[in-house]
């Protein structure tokens, strides 16, 4: 009972194999013809013998894409050129915006809902937080992958910003203010 099992795994994956060889083999060429009425076409198998205008085409590796390797958060005291260069402090951020909306956007959702898309350089260290302010009051709102999900907001205009505060509440970075004008469905008035 087992021995057929294992005949049977063997030779499945020794198919599959076979396959993936193959497929990777064809995949590397391309043949291009042009038939008698001047038709353009391309295939992955040989032209007839005689078919004019044929050519090769070689076709390079698979287009592909490293995902960087996530940065591990600033911590103090593990880089002493970067403490004593003062880049612990204030200067450890080189920039803090708000990507969207964009700047005097109009925006609709009747629920009062508003995503606000952050970006900060380097990442945000780790005792370090941002704020989220919203029309000059300070908001409890956190980012989460460099967005910020704004509920319930009132319909009308808004005023947004951040500021990166260390953990003994020091200004470390500010965004520029962004406008932004919320349109909601507004109940009519009982009479």
């Amino acid at each position: 009972m087992i021995k057929p099992l294992i005949k049977y795994f063997a030779l499945s994956a020794l198919a599959a194999l076979t396959l993936a060889l193959s497929l990777g083999a064809a995949a590397s060429t391309i043949y291009r013809t042009v038939d008698k009425n001047g038709t353009v076409s391309f295939s992955d198998q040989p032209p007839a013998p005689g078919a004019r205008q044929a050519a090769t085409i070689e076709v390079s590796g698979a287009n592909s894409y490293a995902n960087p390797i996530p940065r591990k958060p600033y911590e103090p005291g593990e880089n002493a050129q970067l403490d004593s260069a003062g880049i612990a402090g204030k200067d450890f951020y080189q920039s803090l915006e708000i990507t969207y909306p964009t700047n005097d956007t109009s925006l609709r959702d009747n629920t009062g809902t508003v995503k606000i898309g952050t970006r900060l350089l380097p990442g945000l260290r780790t005792n370090d937080r941002m704020i989220l302010m919203l029309d000059g009051q300070r908001t409890n709102f956190q980012s989460e992958n460099g967005e910020i999900l704004l509920t319930d907001v009132p319909r009308g205009t808004h005023r947004v910003s951040l500021v990166v505060i260390d953990d003994g509440g020091a200004v470390q970075l500010s965004s520029s203010e962004q406008v932004f004008h919320l349109q909601r469905f507004a109940p009519a008035l009982a009479p």
